[in-house]
């Protein structure tokens, strides 16, 4: 009963939806195309117009000449479906402000990153090509090198989701919690609910996951439900019923930071197979760390980035 249960809510929920929507939008076009097929002499000579012009533009773009190519080619071979795609993705405005967001909340965070020269000069000391990466990282994501900071290395999730435990009971001002996946069951019922207590302590909560869970593991209405426990809830670029590559904007992270001094990382999200608790193909083995020290800096600085990027009023 249960297994049926759990097989009509993914029928007639919204995760039927977004793909019966999804499929009727792939049906359309299909229809459309051979519609137009009777016309295909008039629609390819437009299109090799078009695809002339489109050309004249990724070469005359700021871009890397990489990119360019990759875009000339099926253009050219192509040019009635390269076109086509090329046009599809360009158009596509949402993920574009995400990125302008992401960015400007990268610059915005940057004054609390700056890279104190003490510790670049130790680490060239011990290895110049650890300190050459060093500088790559800082350059181009803005992340320094650290001193102060102690790690914990967890060979498996078990181990680390004990300390995640033990940690957040010391919460005293602020929890930040950025995942991927999260599936209601032990691991993740255990962490709510401490987090329900740290909220009545007054702890501020924010909590934050990738919008694919809203298909199978979680109701689309969860953010909801947690802001009501008084949790700061949301989701990250949920499922859309819409051919877009939008869709492919997901968050891949898995943060948790506790009053800015610890913090946990890694491969584990937070469903039960990351602890053993439930067995999917075998043991499962992810790895994790945890953090204490200045270098958590950067996870509370990488945390409030992706926050503030659907924030209507960004945060100071």
């Amino acid at each position: 009963m249960k297994k049926a249960r759990k097989l009509l809510r993914i029928i007639f929920g919204r995760t039927a939806f977004v793909v019966m929507s999804l499929l009727l939008q792939i049906s359309i076009l299909l229809a459309g195309f051979r519609f137009l097929s009777h016309y295909m002499v008039y629609i390819y000579g437009g299109f090799t117009l078009l695809s002339a012009f489109v050309i004249l533009y990724v070469v005359n773009k700021d871009e890397n000449p990489s990119f360019k190519l990759a875009w000339i080619i099926p253009i050219t071979v192509i040019p009635v479906f390269g076109t086509l795609l090329y046009l599809f993705l360009e158009l596509q405005w949402e993920g574009k402000i995400i990125n302008r967001r992401l960015r400007e909340n990268i610059s915005d965070t940057q004054p609390y990153l700056k890279q104190n020269p003490r510790y670049m000069e130790q680490l060239a000391k011990t290895s110049r090509s650890n300190a050459n990466l060093a500088a790559y990282i800082e350059n181009s994501g803005s992340y320094p090198v650290y001193g102060n900071t102690n790690v914990k290395y967890y060979p498996v999730g078990e181990e680390m989701f004990e300390d995640m435990k033990k940690e957040l009971e010391k919460a005293k001002r602020f929890i930040f919690m950025e995942y991927f996946i999260v599936e209601r069951g032990e691991m993740w019922d255990s962490i709510l609910e401490i987090l329900e207590r740290k909220v009545q302590d007054g702890v501020e909560v924010r909590f934050m996951y990738d919008g694919m869970c809203c298909l199978v593991l979680l109701p689309y209405s969860y953010p909801r439900e947690l802001r009501a426990k008084g949790l700061k809830a949301k989701m990250f670029a949920p499922i859309r019923p819409a051919l877009s590559t939008y869709q492919n904007n997901r968050d891949h992270r898995k943060i948790l930071v506790i009053d800015g001094h610890t913090a946990f990382t890694g491969g584990i999200n937070l469903a039960d197979e990351y602890i053993n608790r439930k067995v999917r193909f075998g043991h499962w083995k992810d790895t994790g760390i945890m953090v204490k020290g200045d270098a958590v800096t950067s996870f509370t600085m990488m945390f409030l980035q992706m926050w503030n990027i659907t924030e209507k009023e960004p945060e100071d």
